[in-house]
C-alpha cells in the first residue's frame, strides 16, 4: 500500500489531538487502542485508509526495526497461517520537533462489519456462526504453532479486532463460508527460536 508521507508531516504539524477535526487537515477518530488512536484523514490522498498513530520511538534503530517486525507479522500471518489481514502500509517520518512519529496504515473498513458492531446487529444464529468463524481462524493459529516450534506466532482475538467480509449491515446474515480479516497487527506478537 503507498502512503503519502507528506501529507503525513502536513497533518502532524496541523494536528489539534483534543478536537482533531479541527486540525488543519480535519481527521476523525476511528479508534483507540492501548497506546494509539485511529485516523480517517480527511485528504483525497488519505481516502478509504485508517491510519495508527503509533506511540513516539524513541530512536531511528527502534523505528526501523519495528517497520521490519510488523511487515514480516503480516506476511506471515496471510502466507504462512492463512489469516487475511486488510492491505496494509507503514510510513514514519522525523517531525520538526525532532520526534520520530510513526503510522501503521490499513484500508478502512466499513464500521458495521467490525465484529463488535456486527454482533449487535445479528441474531443468535449468525452469533453463534461469528464466533465459530473466529474460532476457526484461531485454530489456523494453533495448528501453526504445533507445527512450527522455531517460529511462534500470536494474536488478540477478541471479537472487535475481526471484521467480517463484504457484511451487509441491512441484511446482517452470516455463514460458515463467511471470510473474516484481523485487523490489530499493529502489535505483532511473534517469537523467532525462542526471541
Amino acid at each position: 500500500m503507498q502512503v503519502d508521507i507528506e501529507l503525513l508531516k502536513e497533518f502532524e504539524r496541523g494536528l489539534d489531538p483534543a478536537q482533531p477535526e479541527e486540525s488543519k487537515i480535519p481527521a476523525r477518530v476511528l479508534g483507540y487502542g492501548e497506546i494509539s488512536t485511529i485516523f480517517e484523514i480527511q485528504a483525497e490522498s488519505a481516502k478509504n485508509m485508517a491510519y495508527k498513530r503509533m506511540p513516539i520511538f524513541k530512536t531511528r534503530e527502534e523505528v526501523a526495526n519495528y517497520e521490519l517486525l510488523y511487515n514480516d507479522y503480516n506476511i506471515v500471518l496471510q502466507k504462512e497461517i492463512g489469516i487475511n489481514v486488510p492491505p496494509y502500509g507503514f510510513a514514519w517520518f522525523i517531525s520538526d520537533q525532532g520526534n520520530i512519529i510513526a503510522f501503521d496504515v490499513q484500508q478502512k473498513l466499513t464500521p458495521e462489519s467490525i465484529g463488535n458492531r456486527a454482533l449487535q446487529l445479528m441474531n443468535t444464529i449468525n452469533i453463534q456462526a461469528l464466533f465459530l468463524l473466529v474460532l476457526r481462524e484461531l485454530k489456523k493459529l494453533w495448528d501453526f504453532n504445533r507445527a512450527n516450534p522455531q517460529l511462534a506466532v500470536g494474536i488478540d482475538g477478541q471479537i472487535s479486532n475481526w471484521s467480517i467480509v463484504g457484511f451487509d449491515p441491512s441484511d446482517p446474515q452470516i455463514d460458515s463460508r463467511a471470510k473474516l480479516l484481523y485487523i490489530d497487527t499493529s502489535t505483532p506478537l511473534m517469537k523467532k527460536a525462542g526471541v
